[in-house]
């Protein structure tokens, strides 16, 4: 794994219990992010937004955050200046009704809790690595997975093989889908 100096990298943590919010706050400030802010509530976290100098969002997704009322907010809301800012979910909610639930939301990506250091580490980096065109069509509004360039792939036919929970369980719903509004070709 890719060592990034992320000391300009610019974070919005929305987490409504203040021990996990702390938590994530010190793991992130421990992997070298220099600029963490945080809210406990949507409202919050979007008056946060609308200062317009974040580069990614690791949003709550449960009970008390209604994560997909929070995305279409973002991604739909004219007075969110970045509709395009990775927003990463942080959930229990990894069942393949949920999981596919935010992919039609937009969300970016999904980590399931019980979360560590490397799992954040690893979506940060990938939000680095391999960002997203995004689509807007009448219905939804989100990273497009479709086409996605990635430099280390050798040819068309590869396919990663080492994956596992809710990206295992994504890419199914992707394959028996139709109805979502794109499928991956091996990511």
């Amino acid at each position: 794994m890719p060592n990034y100096n992320l000391k300009n990298v610019k974070i919005l943590v929305i987490e409504q219990n203040s021990l996990t919010l702390e938590a994530l706050i010190a793991l992130l400030q421990g992997l070298g992010v220099g600029h963490v802010q945080s809210a406990s509530t949507i409202n919050g976290a979007l008056e946060i937004l609308k200062q317009g100098t974040l580069d990614l969002v690791i949003s709550d997704w449960s009970p008390g955050i209604d994560g997909i009322l929070f995305l279409d907010r973002v991604r739909n809301d004219t007075s969110n200046p970045n509709p395009f800012i990775p927003v990463i979910f942080l959930t229990a909610y990894s069942d393949n009704k949920q999981i596919k639930k935010a992919i039609n939301a937009g969300i970016n990506d999904f980590i399931a809790k019980p979360f560590s250091a490397r799992h954040i580490y690893k979506r940060i980096i990938k939000v680095i690595e391999v960002p997203h065109f995004f689509i807007r069509s009448g219905v939804y509004f989100g990273p497009c997975r479709r086409h996605v360039l990635i430099d280390n792939y050798h040819n068309e036919n590869q396919r990663r093989t080492s994956y596992g929970g809710a990206e295992r369980r994504l890419s199914a719903i992707h394959m028996e889908d139709d109805s979502l509004p794109y499928r991956p070709t091996g990511d």
